[in-house]
């Protein structure tokens, strides 16, 4: 069973849906027969600059401050305050390696091909999890909808 992981670094619900998926995969008895691709996708494509996420969260849903400061500890508290820097970091990757390669257009090729096969299968968004290019789980759902997802991949497999 192959799951494709479409995700952005800079989206926290990105991070919240890969650790639902990882709760998922431990409850499913064929774990070992799982592998899982990452593949990219930008929310933002087209950014030329990088500005503060409480400004452009302000910007984008046409919200307060104050808002947005309820919607950004909102998604900590479920997300546990993880960030990117940090992950990389705990495996023995230097922060300054991880903004570096955030920074460059070193795989530019690549994630736009992954951008343009999650459009193809109807992503508007992420994350965007596909099972076996058969079975799509969109956004960070309740575990319940991976576990029910996998079950019914798996009893469908030819």
């Amino acid at each position: 069973m192959i799951i494709d992981v479409w995700s952005d670094v800079v989206c926290p619900w990105c991070f919240i849906g890969k650790r639902r998926l990882e709760k998922a995969l431990e409850q499913f008895g064929h774990k070992e027969d799982v592998v899982i691709r990452h593949r990219a996708f930008q929310l933002q494509p087209d950014a030329k600059e990088t500005v503060s996420t409480k400004k452009h969260l302000a910007e984008k849903y046409r919200v307060s401050p104050e808002q947005v400061k309820e919607m950004q500890a909102n998604v900590c508290a479920v997300a546990d305050g993880e960030d990117l820097c940090a992950v990389a970091q705990s495996v023995g990757i230097p922060a300054d390696d991880v903004k570096n390669l955030l920074a460059s257009r070193q795989f530019t090729n690549e994630v736009i091909a992954d951008r343009d096969l999650a459009s193809q299968l109807g992503a508007t968004g992420v994350p965007f999890f596909v099972v076996d290019m058969k079975f799509g789980i969109s956004g960070a759902q309740p575990l319940e909808a991976f576990v029910q997802t996998l079950e019914t991949a798996w009893s469908q497999r030819a």
